[in-house]
């Protein structure tokens, strides 16, 4: 029933509709907007390569009594993080099926998989560490700089293994298509 699921065209197109309306909705009517404003043009820390301890706390510090829009982010995330990984894995899975690469779709969905685990564990340490938004805790700072680096290697990579997905089944396709086989 699973692999059924994940084999459908209109599931894959029905996620990937999800996730750009609800990406939409996030980074244009929800508190992002707002966050961007406050931070003076800085990023928010969890789109930076590296948030030290010290930019985390100064964007904090900029927010200021509205550091509550920084909390109410990090929970409308989650979904956003789910439906990502979701969506990346289910497509590069139901690509290289198309091509006959099932044990490799398999072992491919482990990627996605792991940027959903390190974007949610992210987004639940920045909520507890605003718990006391006068201190950040720079031990939990530090926690949430390398699962912010985790969550944007294996979101790279998951990206990469979606073009190759894309390439393998355009091969297959037009390999079929014009018996270059």
């Amino acid at each position: 029933m699973l692999k059924k699921t994940l084999e459908n065209s209109w599931f894959v197109g029905g996620l990937w509709v999800a996730f750009l309306a609800y990406g939409f909705f996030l980074f244009n009517f929800s508190s992002y907007p707002k966050l961007l404003e406050l931070g003076g043009g800085m990023d928010l820390p969890e789109s930076h390569l590296a948030p030290t301890w010290e930019y985390q706390s100064l964007f904090v510090d900029r927010l200021g009594e509205q550091v509550g829009l920084y909390k109410t982010f990090q929970l409308m995330d989650l979904p956003n993080a789910i439906l990502f990984g979701l969506t990346l894995g289910v497509t590069i899975y139901f690509l290289f099926s198309l091509a006959n690469m099932k044990k490799f779709a398999i072992g491919a969905l482990a990627i996605p998989v792991l940027f959903v685990i390190a974007d949610i564990s992210e987004n639940v340490v920045m909520y507890v560490n605003l718990g006391n938004p006068q201190k950040l805790d720079n031990g939990l700072s530090g926690i949430f700089m390398r699962l912010t680096q985790a969550k944007l290697a294996l979101g790279s990579i998951s990206l990469l293994l979606l073009l190759v997905a894309i390439l393998v089944f355009l091969m297959d396709f037009l390999g079929k298509r014009f018996n270059w086989k």
